[in-house]
């Protein structure tokens, strides 16, 4: 009998004892119309699931890789002096986008940031400050010691360095003084070196 010229039923008529009939690679077999619908329901929800796990995981890379690009890029220039062999190293901080230098206040809430330190390259190799702290410019030296930062009430970071040489100090550059603030989704943070704002005054002596 050809299938075409059996009884029709509709979709109203049909039930899940129905019997339908299909082919595999083995034989021509069975299966129940309520079994078929089971089929069908579990295979489309798996695929269903799985677009929505690669839809979702396109999203998540897609922000991973641009959330930056909503961030604000912040750069400023490092300045310091070292006037003795104590190990202690000021520091000052010039915001680049207003020419100035960083008050007091503003050096207090910039260390506060998670992940701040202060380091120096000593013969390749980086050193953390001991401690540091922050102190105002204008309170810690003479009136007209500078007037550029007097002028701008600047602070300055204090750092201290434990063990080093005398020539290890001496040997110390403006390129050498290393600041670490660690990039947050808002800010990306850039220190320039500027070699005008760097003064070492202790000498490297031939023998100690």
């Amino acid at each position: 009998m050809k299938i075409n010229n059996m009884t029709a039923k509709t979709s109203l008529e049909i039930e899940d004892s129905d019997i339908l009939v299909i082919q595999d690679g083995e034989d021509t077999k069975q299966v129940s119309v309520g079994e078929f619908k089971e089929f069908l329901i579990n295979s489309s929800e798996t695929s269903s699931k799985k677009l929505i796990n690669q839809t979702l995981d396109n999203v998540i890379a897609s922000l991973a890789a641009s959330k930056y690009d909503v961030s604000v890029l912040k750069t400023y220039t490092i300045g310091a002096w070292i006037g003795s062999t104590s190990g202690n190293v000021q520091i000052i901080l010039k915001d680049n986008d207003t020419n100035k230098w960083l008050t007091e206040a503003e050096l207090n809430d910039f260390v506060a940031k998670e992940e701040f330190n202060v380091y120096l390259m000593i013969k390749d190799l980086l050193v953390s400050a001991t401690s540091f702290g922050v102190k105002d410019f204008v309170t810690e030296h003479p009136t007209g010691t500078n007037p550029v930062l007097e002028a701008d009430n600047a602070g300055f970071i204090k750092a201290h360095f434990d063990n080093l040489t005398q020539n290890e100090i001496a040997n110390i550059t403006c390129d050498d003084v290393i600041i670490h603030q660690k990039d947050t989704e808002d800010f990306r943070y850039v220190f320039n070196h500027d070699k005008d704002s760097f003064t070492n005054s202790v000498p490297y002596v031939e023998s100690v």
